[in-house]
This record gives structure tokens, sequence and C-alpha cells, in this order.
């Protein structure tokens, strides 16, 4: 009975990527309620300070300066981060496609752990922590996907939120994204910001423990990342969140794609006493679908300002227990890594025969008005129709070398008994490099057939 309880929760996940639209035009009403961009002379304050931002940050808001040149902390930096515009710049340009990975891979974690899904989905309300999550971006993905699977079962969710940020600047916009979606409708009573250093145990109050020790899902994205930027320390900062977590409740991190950050989460093995690693996707670059049909949008309004397209991460999930130990075999690696192949092997769904064919379509139709001819337009779509092959091909090349990357990381003794601690670094860093392969030949294909984008000399070689 339960197996086939199993099958029909299985049954009931529909592709993550139904929502990208959805978060696309939630944060673009949400930077409207912060400025109104309509009026053409806050759009223009909008690009001019979109301009001076690209001169210290890039495209995932890292700062460029190296952190011996004299502005890497300067008052310009500090300023241009106090500001609003800094935030909706954050809210119009990273939120969507940060939306969009944490819902893909939130939602691999419930199909990969049907019994924490069916005992979550069955409370009455769900308790989720963000930390450092401003932007509230992995809130709204979670909330998503959460109530997307309980219409599907006929239920419904409410839900609590806390945000743990260090910058109380940001308390207005999270406000004001999470106000967006249906849940938080004239209920922002149910949504608690609380200002805290995060990355120091001592300044806990005894609100951001209990926000903690009572959430079901503890949420942590890109924190990683904007540590960097303030040369804090991520370890101590994981160990401590999940030190406070409660027993079954689940920890939810995504961040950029670095080996330097994976290590932050309890090393090469992510194993720490009584966390039960559940999820894992090492490197990810993930990619919206739906991000080329709103530059129009955008283009509208902002002289470059777009939203990003794909963002480079990897993933990890634990859910608290009471009793499990660090522990670890050749065999469960096995497991583990080959589980981590098959995740590569799910194609793209741009790359999908039927949502290509319709996107090619829809991209015809495009060329036509803008009075392409026919000629011209047949012989596009059959250079893209090649193109997928070869992307395929390369797909299929790189696969089989992260194939040969595993079988060094795990050994051909599947039987020998060892700690996981015992993990041989060169090839678990070599497998992690072969996993970039495989995001980088995806990224590589949804520039070239969905944005007409030229290829580096190198691959195509």
């Amino acid at each position: 009975m339960e197996a086939l309880e199993d099958r029909m929760l299985g049954n009931i996940f529909q592709n993550s990527s139904v929502h990208d639209s959805e978060f696309h035009t939630l944060y673009f009403k949400a930077g409207r309620k912060l400025l109104e961009f309509e009026d053409k002379s806050n759009a223009e304050y909008l690009n001019r300070y979109y301009k001076i931002f690209r001169n210290y940050f890039n495209v995932f808001f890292i700062i460029h300066l190296n952190p011996d040149h004299p502005d890497h902390d300067s008052d310009t930096v500090k300023l241009l981060k106090e500001s609003l515009y800094y935030r909706i710049i954050y809210v119009l340009k990273n939120s969507p496609i940060l939306s969009s990975a944490v819902a893909f891979h939130f939602q691999n974690v419930l199909k990969e752990d049907f019994s924490y899904t069916k005992r979550i989905i069955k409370k009455e309300i769900i308790k989720i922590c963000s930390v450092g999550g401003g932007a509230a971006s992995d809130v709204v993905a979670v909330v998503k996907i959460l109530d997307s699977l309980a219409n599907a079962m006929d239920k419904q969710l409410d839900f609590r939120i806390t945000v743990l940020d260090s910058d109380v600047n940001w308390k207005i916009t999270c406000l004001t994204v999470l106000s967006c979606l249906k849940n938080f409708h004239g209920a922002t009573w149910k949504i608690n910001f609380v200002q805290v250093d995060i990355s120091d145990r001592k300044n806990y109050s005894t609100e951001v423990i209990k926000s903690i020790q009572e959430a079901d899902i503890i949420l942590m994205a890109m924190l990683l990342l904007d540590f960097k930027n303030t040369n804090l320390d991520p370890m101590e900062t994981t160990k401590n969140v999940s030190e406070l977590m409660k027993c079954k409740s689940m920890f939810f991190l995504l961040d950029y794609s670095l080996i330097e950050y994976i290590r932050y989460c309890f090393g090469l093995s992510g194993e720490t006493k009584n966390l039960h690693l559940i999820y894992e996707n090492l490197s990810d670059i993930h990619v919206s679908v739906e991000a080329e049909n709103f530059f129009e949008r955008y283009k509208k309004h902002f002289t470059n300002l777009r939203c990003n397209s794909y963002i480079p991460v990897f993933v990890r999930a634990w859910v608290k227990t009471s009793t499990r130990e660090i522990s670890g075999t050749s065999r469960d690696l096995l497991h583990r890594y080959k589980k981590s192949i098959e995740i590569h092997d799910l194609k793209p769904i741009f790359l999908e025969l039927g949502f290509f064919e319709n996107w090619l379509i829809k991209y015809a139709n495009r060329k036509r008005k803008a009075v392409q001819s026919e000629r011209f337009i047949k012989e596009i779509l059959q250079e893209k129709r090649q193109r997928r092959i070869f992307f395929m091909n390369k797909l299929s090349e790189s696969k089989e070398r992260l194939e040969s990357a595993r079988k060094k990381l795990i050994g051909e003794d599947v039987g020998e008994q060892h700690g996981t601690d015992e993990i041989d670094e060169e090839a678990w860093e070599k497998f992690v490099g072969q996993k970039k392969e495989c995001s980088q030949v995806k990224r590589y294909a949804y520039e070239s057939l969905i944005f007409d984008k030229e290829l580096p000399d190198f691959f195509n070689k």
C-alpha cells in the first residue's frame, strides 16, 4: 500500500519550469511596487544606477574587485549596496532565476524522500526559516512548489515565514516580494523579518534560536556567496544552524558552484552527525526557459538591465535525525554518485524534442513578425535542428567522461568498507570538474539555441 501511495505521489509532480513565468511576473510586480518604473524619470534613475553597479559587481552580484583593491570595501560599494536601487535590481535581475533553481532542486528533494514529503504535506501549518534570504527568492520557490503539490492532492497549506538577515534594509523588499504571493495577500503578519549577524552564534537572540528550532524547513540560498563578499566564516554558520534544527526538519542549501563552497557544507562527503544527506547535485548550471520571453518587457523600461537566464549552483539537502552517525561504505558511494549521474541523464527541457519543436514554431513566428523571408526562416530552423543533435552528442560524450570519473572516485572494489572521510580528494575534485563540464554543455546549448549566441572556439573542437 505504501509503495502504491509513493507511486501516486510521484505522478503528481509536474515540471518545475511551469512556475518560471509566474516568478518573472511576480518579481516584475514587486519591482514596480518598490519603484514605479513606468514613470520614465524613475526608470532613468535605475538605468543610471545600473551603469555604475556594473563597474563593481558582476551579473551574479559578486564584487568584481580583488580584496586588495582600494575600492573593494570602499564607501562607494557600501553606498551601492545600501541603496534601494540595489535591491530592486537584485529582485529584477537575480530573483527569477534563483527562484527557478530553488524550485527545480527543492522539487527533486521531495521526489527523493517521499516519507518527508508525505509528512510535510500533512502539516496544518508549515514553518519556513530562510537564513540570509533578504530577497525571499528561496521562500517564493518553496511555497510555490509545496502549494502546487498540495493543490494536486486537494489539500490547502498555511505557511509561517521567518527571514533572518544581517541587513535590515532588506525588510521592506522582503515583505513586498512575499505580499505578491496569494498566500500572503493581506496576511503579512505571517511573515517575520529578523535582523541578526547569522555568522556569530553569540548574537543569536531567543527569537532567532526559536525560529530555527521550530522550522520545518531551513533554507540557505546564496549565503556562502554573500559571505565571500564580506569575509565571514561560512563553515561555522552552517554548523550552528544545523545544530539548532529540530529532529525531522529539512536543511536545504543552494549556492554558487565553487568547490570551496561545497567544502564548507560538511566537507567532501556532506555527512555530519545527526544530519542525513538526502539530495546532492555538486554542479548544475540552471537555465530558465522563460527568460527570453521577458526580455522585451525589460527593454520597454531599461537600457541594459535584463533578468539572468542561467545560474551555476550546487545543492545539498539534509533531514535532521536523532541517531545518525557519520558512516559510509564504497557501496554507499557507488549508489550516491550513480544517482548523481542519473540526474544528468535527464535532458534539459529545451533539448527535449517535443518542447524544442514547439519552441521552433514560436521562434519562426517571431522571425515572420520581423519580416524575414520564409526561405531564411526554413534555413535557420534546419540549422537549429542540426545544432540540437550536435549538443545531444556533446552531452553524451561528456556523460561518458563523467562515468569514467565516477569509477575512479569510488574504486573498483565496491564491497570494501571505509569511512566517508576517506574519499579520495583528487578523484572527487575531478568528478566535480566533470560535473561542471556537463553543466557547461547545457549552458552553451541553451545560449546557442535559444539566444543565437556564438559558441566559444574551444567548444567546437
